[in-house]
């Protein structure tokens, strides 16, 4: 057997290690095998050489990501010992009884070239119903990276580098999340206005489906900032056929109908006027123009099979693309729409001593107004306990937050020191997105995630 430079040890540095299973076969004996130890390590042999005294095997320990890669094809077995995770490997020496004789230690950059397999050798056989359950959250991890949507920003400063400040990373995520939840709104909306009657039920159907589908970040990246955003068809599998016909759409719908739209083209923006009215035209690209629209920013899209035909750098819509689909209003809508805008009015009242302002009438209220107005920016308290999604916090004492109303009429609501932020034209919308980033904060405390330190003192002050 060929002679390798490596240090001799005693035997392999891992207790309780049984098979898993025998992946591949040389003329009917087992030639590569996983192995799983007792504290729950995978590890895999490959039998890389032979004498007529014994045979050589190479183990590796693996990562679950890594061994998940190889067994659905993303990676060869060459690739999977070129790539390994482990600083090294070992040679293992069986004799004809496959009694270990010898073991040795090795750098993983120093394998062989005779030991390693072949360029094209992967795994055929796919993912076994064994390796589903076992390797479960990988698998529920690579269907979502599978239909991402991938977002690259990057600051158009460079004062510091090429990183994304935090608000400027929040605000992108938060409106492409409202681009999307706004898309999965209209589809789920026109599907299921063509089967039901009740609108009531139309609309639970809808906030329910709009929730599941809401999308995840399935992987990110540190070079500036790279989120890849992606709807759960994975785990929403539907009531009915309904639900079936909005789930195998809605993933390419958006793609074709916002991601790989042409944002300078008047005949890409007809298109879009011609298949949806203005208020659902509002709802899918109202926010997602916004970040285009962003000057502090640039932003490149595509996905993870590379099929957006216009990977743009520094995307822009330009003004006769917005005219198209934004037209300007008439007198008359402005004026209706500017009265349904959200404002803050601060209000100043002439009451007696001890009346409750929560129980007098709104004639009474007229006539005993003193004072009144628009304001931008108000202190807002959410009281214990906090209640969302089922699940119920209780704070000593209220938090406190702003709320803020934009000239647009959208609202904000943040905790600079938390650092949660929420926005939307929608009060209730907008004050649970506040609440779960809140409650994830708490979890996170509780389950012994580092938190910054300004962070953790002010988080310290509710619980």
């Amino acid at each position: 057997m060929l002679e390798v430079n490596g240090l001799n040890i005693e035997k392999l540095p891992f207790e309780g290690v049984e098979i898993a299973n025998e992946l591949l076969y040389f003329q009917d004996s087992p030639m590569l095998i996983h192995f799983i130890t007792e504290k729950k390590e995978d590890l895999i042999a490959y039998w890389v050489d032979f004498d007529n005294t014994g045979n050589r095997w190479m183990y590796g320990k693996l990562q679950k990501q890594e061994l998940f890669q190889y067994l659905i094809g993303g990676k060869s077995l060459k690739e999977l010992f070129l790539e390994i995770s482990s600083d090294y490997v070992f040679l293992v020496d069986t004799d004809i009884d496959d009694n270990i004789s010898s073991v040795k230690l090795i750098n993983s950059h120093n394998i062989p070239e005779r030991y390693l397999p072949s360029a094209n050798s992967f795994y055929k056989d796919g993912l076994s119903e064994y390796y589903s359950d076992y390797l479960t959250h990988f698998n529920y991890i690579n269907v979502l990276k599978e239909s991402s949507y991938i977002f690259n920003i990057e600051s158009s400063d460079d004062t510091h580098e090429n990183t994304v400040g935090a608000r400027e990373a929040a605000f992108v995520l938060n409106n492409i999340s409202d681009s999307i939840e706004g898309y999965i709104k209209v589809k789920a909306t026109n599907i299921y206005s063509q089967h039901y009657a009740d609108t009531s039920r139309i609309k639970r159907r809808v906030n329910q489906v709009k929730e599941r589908l809401s999308p995840r970040i399935a992987q990110t990246f540190d070079h500036s900032l790279e989120v890849w955003l992606a709807m759960d068809i994975v785990t929403f599998h539907g009531d009915n056929h309904y639900d079936a016909e909005l789930r195998n759409g809605i993933v390419e719908g958006y793609k074709q109908d916002v991601l790989d739209v042409d944002f300078t083209s008047e005949q890409d923006a007809k298109i879009i006027a011609s298949k949806f009215n203005p208020s659902e035209r509002k709802m899918i690209y109202a926010s997602f123009l916004k970040v285009l629209d962003n000057e502090d920013i640039k932003v490149t899209i595509t996905d993870y099979k590379q099929t957006i035909k216009r990977k743009q750098k520094n995307l822009r819509a330009n003004s006769s693309f917005k005219e198209i689909i934004f037209p300007k209003p008439t007198l008359e809508e402005l004026e209706e729409e500017q009265n349904k805008k959200n404002k803050i009015i601060s209000i100043v009242l002439n009451l007696k001593e001890g009346e409750d302002v929560t129980k007098i009438s709104k004639k009474t209220l007229m006539e005993h107004m003193v004072f009144s107005e628009d304001i931008g920016e108000t202190p807002l308290k959410i009281a214990s306990p906090i209640d969302i999604d089922g699940n119920r916090i209780n704070i000593k004492k209220s938090l406190i937050c702003k709320l803020k109303v934009d000239p647009e009429g959208d609202l904000e609501i943040y905790n600079s020191d938390l650092e949660i932020f929420a926005n939307g034209t929608d009060l209730p919308d907008v004050l649970a997105s506040i609440k779960r980033q809140f409650l994830q904060l708490v979890q996170d405390f509780k389950n012994n995630k580092e938190i910054a330190g300004d962070k953790l003192s002010e988080l310290q002050k509710y619980i």
